[in-house]
């Protein structure tokens, strides 16, 4: 398990005497963490980027009309006031903006937008198709996998993230910076070669897709057929029966003898 391959390498790294032994266990410690650091991965990485850039987006426009101030320092001023500054677009709305943002992305699900497949809010969108087993394994869990790597993100560019939103951008500005620049996980030289690998994907499953289709449809062709043929001879059946019994009953009243004899 993830645990115990943990504790094995922690006590390799931190209980061996040897440097070398040390320097060993450091390295794949940091080989383990570097994959696990994101549960997401290729162009589901990017849009959870996007979606975080636009919760940054949206929670930080809660202030835009805010007349709020902070103060700076405690020294007194030359009028005998101690120096105040807006609270929007400082340092200190900048750390609120980002406290507890991971937890807003679970309104996020994966959707289907035309041949392309993001992350929305917009549930009125059909659900996203998974091109393989695989795939929809790696999907699995999904929210949580979001705030795992939006965690990561902000524990580990902070310091990035607060410069980047305490800048006056456009959402699209801002999102660049965030996810192209600071991220790197939206790239076009990263894009590029994951957007061939879905369309490949696609095109795969697409085929398969008309594959099974076309044997379902021949399938259900198969069954109506059947089941027509079955209620044609269930009629056949009956109609037969019913003409046997007929015949039955007309060869029974004429062996029967006359009761009602006229009177001599």
């Amino acid at each position: 398990s993830t645990q115990s391959t943990w504790g094995h390498f922690l006590s390799v790294y931190f209980f061996s005497p040897a440097p070398p032994m040390r320097a060993a266990g450091l390295l794949v410690i940091a080989a383990l963490w570097a994959a696990e650091a994101h549960q997401l991965k290729g162009l589901v990485l990017c849009d959870a980027c996007v979606a975080l850039a636009a919760s940054l987006s949206e929670k930080k426009a809660e202030a835009e009309n805010s007349t709020e101030t902070i103060q700076i320092g405690h020294r007194l001023g030359k009028d005998n006031k101690v120096e105040r500054r807006p609270y929007k677009g400082s340092e200190l709305h900048a750390y609120d903006v980002l406290e507890g943002i991971c937890d807003t992305l679970g309104k996020y699900s994966y959707r289907q937008m035309g041949e392309e497949r993001h992350l929305s809010t917009n549930f009125s969108l059909p659900a996203a198709s998974y091109y393989s087993e695989e795939e929809r394994l790696d999907l699995e869990d999904l929210t949580k996998k979001l705030k795992w790597s939006c965690n990561q993100w902000v524990e580990e560019e902070q310091e990035e993230l607060v410069k980047a939103i305490r800048k006056e951008l456009e959402f699209t500005d801002f999102a660049d910076l965030i996810c192209k620049k600071n991220l790197d996980v939206c790239s076009q030289k990263k894009l590029a070669p994951l957007k061939k690998a879905d369309e490949a994907a696609r095109a795969k499953w697409l085929k398969a897709e008309a594959k099974r289709k076309k044997a379902e449809k021949k399938k259900k062709a198969k069954e109506e057929k059947e089941r027509k043929e079955r209620e044609e001879a269930e009629r056949l059946a009956k109609e037969t029966a019913d003409a046997l019994a007929a015949d039955a009953s007309a060869a029974e009243a004429a062996a029967a003898p006359a009761t009602d004899a006229a009177p001599a």
